[in-house]
């Protein structure tokens, strides 16, 4: 049995623990730089301030519809490359969708796209290991939270994207 914060007490078989962080954001702000749970970028990671580039996990992006702070390290390596090929010269865009892989043990834990406006929630249990839910928020899928679930997570990717 484990026991909520408000007293109700459940049954699991699972749990999952996540732990966030604050963002440092002070230098943005000496600069002038908007700062919304992060310093606010643009989809090439422009800050509002002409020529202060902002990338990683400190930063806060628009992802659908609404702005996001995604802490994971491959998201902050996607968004330092696209920064440094805009500084280039380039025209990429950060990836709006985010994607979360992280392995516990023998557990791959992988979340596409963002859960937190959703009204409908689906799972899908494959076996006792492996299994996702689908979070749909007015008919449109929003976000898959898999274990072990690769396969899941790939069939979810075109139908968030469109």
């Amino acid at each position: 049995m484990q026991a909520l914060s408000n007293g109700i007490t459940m049954s699991v078989n699972f749990m999952i623990v996540c732990l966030g962080s604050s963002p440092r954001t002070e230098l943005a702000e000496i600069a002038g730089a908007k700062v919304d749970d992060g310093i606010s970028i643009d989809p090439a990671g422009r800050t509002s301030v002409t020529n202060i580039w902002a990338a990683g996990d400190c930063t806060s992006f628009q992802s659908g519809g609404k702005r996001i702070r995604v802490e994971q390290a491959a998201l902050a390596t996607d968004h330092a490359e696209c920064v440094a090929e805009n500084i280039a010269g380039g025209n990429r865009k950060i990836t709006e969708i985010p994607e979360i892989v992280s392995t516990q043990y023998d557990a791959c834990i992988q979340v596409l796209g963002n859960s937190e406006s959703h009204d409908k929630v689906l799972h899908n249990e494959i076996d006792a290991n492996t299994f996702s839910s689908w979070h749909y928020g007015n008919g449109k899928l929003l976000a898959v939270q898999a274990v072990n679930a690769e396969a899941e997570i790939d069939r979810a990717r075109t139908l968030i994207e469109t």
